[in-house]
């Protein structure tokens, strides 16, 4: 360690020669070693091991940061000097800077992060033979993904021109298996692991193999519930998730920025009375812990919820400053930016009755083992998950359930938690199992599989996408294609009966004579996905006898999740939307092209209306269901995949979605195109009608 202090020191003295007039300097040295085994035998073992060094430099209020793979003495040269020549260039930070020097640390707590002894991968391979071993052997299980084990060391070492110099070195060993159950359309699969910094505290593998296997089995034969409100459980798998989005909201960054749904909310009570969630970066072999933060700072031992109140924001010198208040030990640090706060091992301190105690008095409820997608919204706290785990009847955990989607508010979520005594540390955040009163339960395949997509619609917007075009001005990008594959595949797998219609495969006529029809748009608003405006949506339908029977819209950017069931009633993250009472077109919201209400042609000139659009035409059916808007016009042919899941959606939530004469939209055709579009609510669709029901547009 003392080597890497001694370069960091010789760094930042060639930066402030330079010109730097302060400079902080880390380095991240890293060793692993893997192996994987499936099906008995021996698939990869793999070594790698890597250096990585990140100088930072200010100079007056400007800073820059950079970072090297290579440590030689001419590339950290030209390292110091590019560092200087950008922070002469860059824009000033007001904020920016090193922490306090009466903030840094001066001793550490020994934690014992550090396992001396390496293991061979002679015993990583037992691990990974006995963990697999153990999952096939468990009667019902049929086949198996897959079984790893692996064994690393990171050591960091940090350096500030103020004075500080330390570092430490942690080392990590872990045991997973992930394997099947069941045949064909009817498979279930599940997991297990094991991790520690010492690998005599990892436990037996074998106990992992069981466990995974017996997760998967009681995943079989699972069924479908009806949306309700019911109280929900998270497993402690998954109830560090609830945690994870409190320390989310009251990251200091967040705060500073006005982007957080709690920043309002210091000093007020958040959670019940008794609530406490601790932060302890000192917690002896803990998964996260460290010795001091990632700008040198002292950190220690905080309470974020102190009897159900909020204590303190999370913050590092930055988002301090910014706020006017002082670091709290927060920072977290990479080589190639500035830190950002973070927490530690953060847990939510656990109850008295038991996870048994916890449900006895539930009627009707439902138990959480999994979750998919994102689904919050951290402005507002709007809070829409994909979820699988299990029914709760008169107390008792009893069926499997997947394919719902769980629904709430996080700070009504904080505010009706009730911890269980089960607090186990295996995560870097930790909770026991929580039961929250009051959520929405939605049962729905299509909302599932949207939600899945948008993870690939997401990937796709934040890196550049393979773009051409079908045929004139008609674009389509690699996204769009990954998608439409994502959804057959999954729906279908579930529902190999129905038809299939979708923007991006090849239509056949099969699906005229099928029972029920898929309609899906992988990406409706593709120029929006290109163009990087977060104004796309994912789109699907089932069609029942020429009519939408249910559907999911789902703006992966925003995460809005527009859902509707025939006879159900229509939502938004869970909660119940209807469109405008607006009756009179002056000064109507309406979504439409300004050249169509604008055109000469019309025997009567449009009145005044607040004038909107988007690219998308699901989204803007979906906004009039929501009453975002109060109308939406379309005078041009529209695909079927445009509008169905739409369609179903505007009429749910007390709307019409019709032709522009007033005739309904028909679904399922042997040619899946509508001449026009029009969609309000009842009162306001019979003023646009008057207007449009005279005109004659190409068949």
């Amino acid at each position: 360690m003392s080597e890497r202090i001694s370069l960091l020191e010789s760094l930042i003295t060639k930066a402030k020669r330079l010109g730097a007039e302060a400079a902080d300097a880390v380095v991240f040295d890293s060793a692993s070693s893997s192996v994987s085994y499936r099906l008995g035998k021996l698939e990869e073992v793999e070594r790698s091991e890597s250096s990585d060094l990140g100088l930072r430099v200010f100079i007056g209020k400007r800073q820059a940061a950079v970072a090297s793979t290579d440590l030689s003495a001419r590339a950290l040269d030209q390292l110091a000097e590019r560092a200087v020549a950008m922070a002469r260039t860059t824009p000033e930070d007001p904020y920016c800077g090193l922490a306090p020097k009466e903030l840094l640390a001066k001793t550490w707590p020994a934690l014992d992060l550090e396992d001396p002894n390496e293991p061979s991968s002679e015993r990583l391979v037992e691990f990974a033979r006995n963990c697999e071993g153990a999952a096939r052997e468990v009667k019902g299980i049929t086949n198996s993904e897959g079984a790893g084990a692996s064994w690393g060391r990171g050591a960091v070492a940090l350096v500030t021109s103020d004075g500080f110099a330390g570092g430490y070195a942690s080392t990590s060993a872990s045991v997973s298996v992930s394997v099947l159950a069941g045949e064909g359309t009817h498979m279930e699969r599940d997991y297990d692991f094991a991790s520690a910094h010492h690998v005599a505290d990892l436990g037996d593998p074998q106990a992992v193999g069981v466990s995974a296997a017996e997760r998967t089995l009681r995943r079989l034969n699972p069924r479908k519930v009806k949306s309700q409100a019911v109280p929900v459980v998270y497993d402690p798998r998954v109830s560090n998730g609830i945690v994870g989005h409190l320390a989310g909201a009251i990251n200091g960054i967040a705060i500073a920025r006005g982007t957080s749904f709690l920043k309002e909310k210091m000093g007020k009570r958040v959670f019940p009375e008794g609530t406490r969630i601790v932060d302890d970066p000192h917690i002896v072999r803990g998964i996260r812990s460290k010795p001091f933060d990632g700008e040198g700072v002292a950190n220690k031992a905080m309470n974020l919820i102190e009897d159900g109140v909020l204590k303190t924001w999370l913050l590092d010198s930055a988002a301090a400053r910014q706020l006017g208040l002082t670091s709290t030990g927060h920072a977290a640090r990479g080589t190639g930016g500035p830190p950002s706060p973070s927490t530690s091992n953060l847990y939510l301190v656990p109850g008295k009755p038991s996870p048994d105690e916890l449900i006895a008095d539930i009627a009707q409820g439902f138990y959480v083992t999994e979750l998919i997608g994102m689904g919050v919204n951290g402005v507002t706290g709007d809070y829409s998950r994909g979820a699988a785990g299990y029914w709760i009847e008169n107390g008792k955990i009893t069926y499997p359930v997947s394919e719902v989607t769980i629904a709430g508010n996080l700070n009504s979520m904080f505010a009706n938690i009730r911890p269980a005594n089960n607090l186990v540390f295996k995560y870097g955040t930790n909770a026991p199992t929580l039961r929250i009163e009051g959520m929405t339960v939605a049962g729905s395949l299509l909302v599932t599989a949207v939600r899945g997509a948008g993870a690939i619609a997401r990937a796709g917007f934040a890196s550049v996408s393979k773009t051409w075009e079908k045929s004139k001005g008609n674009p389509v990008t690699e996204t769009d294609l990954a998608v439409d594959k994502f959804l057959n595949e999954r729906l279908r797998a579930v529902r190999p009966d129905y038809g299939w219609l979708s923007e991006e495969t090849t239509d056949t006529p099969e699906r005229l004579s099928a029972p029920r029809v898929f309609i899906v748009d992988p990406i409706d608003g593709t120029l929006s996905f290109i163009k990087r405006t977060p104004e796309f949506v994912i789109c699907a339908a089932v069609v029942a006898d020429g009519a939408p029977v249910a559907a999911a819209i789902y703006n992966p950017m925003t995460e809005e999740m527009f859902a509707a069931v025939r006879g159900g009633g229509a939502t938004l993250g869970g909660a119940p939307i209807s469109v405008s009472a607006r009756r009179e077109l002056e000064g109507c919201r309406m979504l439409v092209a300004s050249d169509v209400i604008g055109h000469p042609a019309w025997p009567r000139p449009w009145p005044p209306m607040d004038i909107g659009k988007r690219a998308s035409i699901a989204y803007r059916m979906a906004l009039v269901a929501n009453g975002a808007y109060d109308a939406m016009m379309a005078l041009s042919s529209k695909w079927e995949w445009d509008t169905a899941a739409g369609a179903l959606v505007v009429q749910e939530a007390g709307g019409l979605a019709t032709l522009h004469t007033g005739a309904p939209l028909p679904y399922n055709q042997a040619s899946p195109k509508h001449r026009s579009l029009i969609c309000a609510g009842p009162a306001l669709h019979a003023a646009i009608l008057e207007r449009t029901a005279p005109i004659r547009l190409p068949a």
